[in-house]
């Protein structure tokens, strides 16, 4: 199967692009509920000097 891809290159970019495209298109139509609440890292630091 990988010879296939290394004889026809234009072949295996095609499939590549149509992988990207449909992963692009999925994530546009996926609803929003769907993804994980992620909340970004903080960090607080507090220092009195007197």
């Amino acid at each position: 199967m990988f010879n296939l891809f290394l004889k026809r290159p234009v072949l295996s970019i095609v499939l590549s692009l149509v992988i990207v495209f449909m992963g692009a298109l999925a994530i546009n139509t996926m609803p929003t509920s769907q993804f994980p609440d992620v909340a970004p890292p903080q960090v607080v630091i507090r220092a009195s000097y007197p």
